[in-house]
Parts: structure tokens; C-alpha cells; sequence
């Protein structure tokens, strides 16, 4: 198992949880591994901490007294003396909804409890790898091979091809890049795009993508689509796909 290293002792963790035991087991195995160590049990708590100390992550519970952990990530992501900190919650709320909203405003990952420490730590080492890490090479130009015709569809700055499921994304400098997205995130896409300005349901998305499911199945798959969304935004952007308030979710080109 990993222990204490001297790249350790350069990444100062801030652990926020209001639950003495579980904040000191955590905050003594960290230490252990070499870690530099702060602790909070509020968000009042945290705040004065970051006054004063340089932190590259953060620990987060999300049931605090006063306000929620929520409520942090929101004033976190708010500063441009916070925004690049690292948060990975670990909370005892599991349902989608919040797992959704966690990343969406700005966590690098979602933990419930019980968890394993073991498996916090290696989500941490791999946050803290990226501050070290080279950037990445320079993205190679892009020459679009030829495709049967229906078999693509081109918007400003996207263009998916069907047949090998790829998906390209312009940047502003005019520049095309391969985006990486999973076979179900893929068809997602497409779906959503096929019917450009359409509000599509959870249902209908999952029929169309899988149409021999269920409808038992598709009832309990809905609420994994917005989990698939929030991958596909994540990777291309926020503006492609806009929630529907009460239906469910819309492509639109945002660059037309």
C-alpha cells in the first residue's frame, strides 16, 4: 500500500466533516502518507482556514451545521483564489439528484458513505497527480474522412459521425479535436442532436438508444441519464444541452 513520500508533504488537504471520529481517522491516515493536514467540522470553519493557508483539496462533507457543503462549493468556484482547489465530497447522501448537482458545481468527485479510506486515498493521489503532470501534447490537426451520406451530422463547432460513433469539438481558435465519449454517452448525443431544438423525456431518450428495454427497466434507468448528460457536457460543453424544466433535456447549437 502507498505511504508517506517526500511529493506527499508538498499537498496540504483540508478535511471538512463534522463527525469528530471520522474526520480524525481520516486526518490521521492522510498524515500518515505524509500529507499536510487542516480540519474543520463547518463551513464558517473551513473559510478562515483558507484565509490563512494554501490548500489542493479538499475532503467535503456535504450535511454541515449552518450552511451545507453545498453552499461551499459555490463559494469556492466563485473566487479565483479557490476555484482550482480539488474537491472530492464524501456524504451519506447517495441519491442522483445530489450527485449530479455535487459535480455540476464544480466537484472532482463523489463519495458516499460507508466507503473504503483506501479508495478516498487513491481518488486524492489522483487529483493531486494532475498538478505535477506535463501538459499534454499538442492536438494533431484533424482531416475529416468521407462518410456515407446521412451518416454525420455537422453543426458549428461539433460534428458526430454514427457509424464509428466519433465525435469532434471545434475550439475558438477554429482548431478540431476528438472528444472521448462512451458508447451509451455517444448515442445519447446523437439522439438529442437528430432532433436538434426537440425537448426530449428521460423515457423517450432511453427508448430511442435502447429500444427493446423494458418499461420496468427504463423507469429505474431514468434518473442515469442525467448522469450521462453531465459526462457529455463535461466533455463538449454546457451550451449543446439545455434542461427542460418538468420534461427533460434539448440540443440546440449555441454558435448558429
Amino acid at each position: 500500500m502507498p505511504g508517506p513520500t517526500l511529493s506527499n508533504a508538498r499537498f496540504h488537504i483540508l478535511v471538512v466533516e463534522d463527525e469528530d471520529l471520522l474526520r480524525e481517522a481520516i486526518c490521521n491516515s492522510l498524515i500518515e502518507d505524509g500529507y499536510q493536514v487542516s480540519q474543520a467540522a463547518s463551513v464558517d470553519e473551513s473559510m478562515r482556514i483558507l484565509q490563512t493557508t494554501v490548500i489542493h483539496l479538499i475532503v467535503l462533507d456535504l450535511l454541515l451545521p449552518g450552511r451545507d457543503g453545498f453552499d461551499f462549493i459555490r463559494d469556492l468556484k466563485a473566487s479565483p483564489e479557490t476555484r482550482k482547489i480539488f474537491i472530492i465530497i464524501l456524504t451519506a447522501r447517495d441519491a442522483i439528484p445530489h450527485r449530479v448537482l455535487g459535480l455540476d458545481l464544480g466537484a472532482d468527485g463523489y463519495m458516499t458513505k460507508p466507503f473504503a479510506l483506501s479508495e478516498l486515498k487513491a481518488r486524492i493521489r489522483a487529483q493531486l497527480r494532475q498538478i505535477s503532470e506535463p501538459p499534454p501534447p499538442p492536438t494533431p490537426v484533424i482531416v475529416f474522412a468521407a462518410v456515407v451520406p446521412g451518416g454525420f451530422l455537422q453543426f458549428s463547432r461539433l460534428r458526430l459521425e454514427k457509424a464509428k460513433r466519433i465525435t469532434y469539438l471545434q475550439d475558438e481558435g477554429k482548431i478540431w479535436s476528438l472528444v472521448s465519449l462512451t458508447q451509451r454517452e455517444f448515442d445519447i448525443l446523437w439522439f438529442l442532436a437528430e432532433n436538434k431544438g426537440e425537448a426530449k423525456t428521460r423515457a423517450e431518450i432511453l427508448s430511442a438508444i435502447d429500444p427493446e428495454m423494458g418499461e420496468e427497466k427504463t423507469y429505474v434507468l431514468e434518473n442515469t441519464i442525467d448522469v450521462h448528460i453531465h459526462n457529455i457536457r463535461r466533455k463538449i460543453g454546457p451550451l449543446w444541452i439545455q434542461t427542460v424544466y418538468r420534461i427533460g433535456f434539448r440540443f440546440v447549437d449555441p454558435y448558429e
